[in-house]
């Protein structure tokens, strides 16, 4: 069964603006009701009002539903995310934010393993994130380190690896930024998206051709060496 999940692609968000006249300011980020992947629904968004519910992802191969991931609020506060796969597997995850609203912590347990895992994400003065892991039995995994040139995301180094990922942001917007991480990860097949603002237009390896909406929020993202279409069609 041949199943397509978004882990690799475009969409690095980063927390600053970029310096270039042409930024864009901050707007109320747009409701995404589908995403298609070469024109096949991925990924389909429930809300009630501006508040989104749940995201269900499909297998490619027979369009049925392969995810679903259900939001968890306190009022208006993301607090927790369940993921519901085949078999009755579940992996539960508890938020946590720091005194300026920033998402700093993500505890996931799951229902079918004795597992456990804790991502924390650390920022700067300025809000930038600076750094991520995941601790799983005590060890840091996925440990990443953001680099910057003023505002603007260059490179992020995997301490693990000890690699560095070169990469160039645009000055548009990512209408994920609002979410934790673990909202969106892994969301689509090669397509990573991290809890940075902007959108990766180039890195070490690929360019990525991207449209944007008259908000500044991208409409698609080509990628060549793929022939790769995504789609994000929004809410009007």
């Amino acid at each position: 069964m041949k199943i397509f999940r978004i882990s690799l692609i475009v969409l690095l968000f980063t927390n600053a603006c970029s310096e270039s006249e042409e930024s864009v300011s901050p707007l109320v980020p747009p409701k995404i009701d589908k995403i298609l992947y070469n024109g096949q629904l991925m990924a389909d968004f429930t809300y009630e009002g501006n508040r989104l519910l749940k995201i269900e992802n499909y297998n490619s191969t027979d369009g049925t539903i392969y995810e679903t991931r259900e939001l968890v609020y306190d009022g208006d506060l993301i607090v927790g995310l369940n993921e519901y796969y085949p078999l009755d597997r579940i992996y539960y995850h508890v938020f946590s934010y720091n005194e300026k609203g920033q998402f700093t912590e993500s505890y996931e347990t799951r229902n079918f393993q004795d597992y456990t895992s804790t991502s924390e994400f650390l920022y700067d003065n300025e809000g930038n994130l600076i750094e991520s892991w995941k601790l799983v039995a005590g060890f840091r995994n996925e440990w990443l380190k953001y680099n910057y040139e003023g505002d603007k995301l260059v490179s992020i180094f995997n301490n693990n690896s000890e690699t560095t990922f070169e990469l160039e942001v645009d000055n548009k917007l990512n209408p994920f930024f609002q979410f934790p991480r673990p909202v969106y990860d892994n969301l689509i097949s090669s397509f990573s998206i991290y809890p940075i603002r902007n959108n990766v237009i180039s890195t070490t390896f690929n360019d990525f051709e991207i449209t944007y909406n008259e908000d500044g929020y991208p409409l698609t993202v080509y990628v060549d060496f793929e022939e790769l279409l995504v789609e994000f069609i929004y809410e009007d």
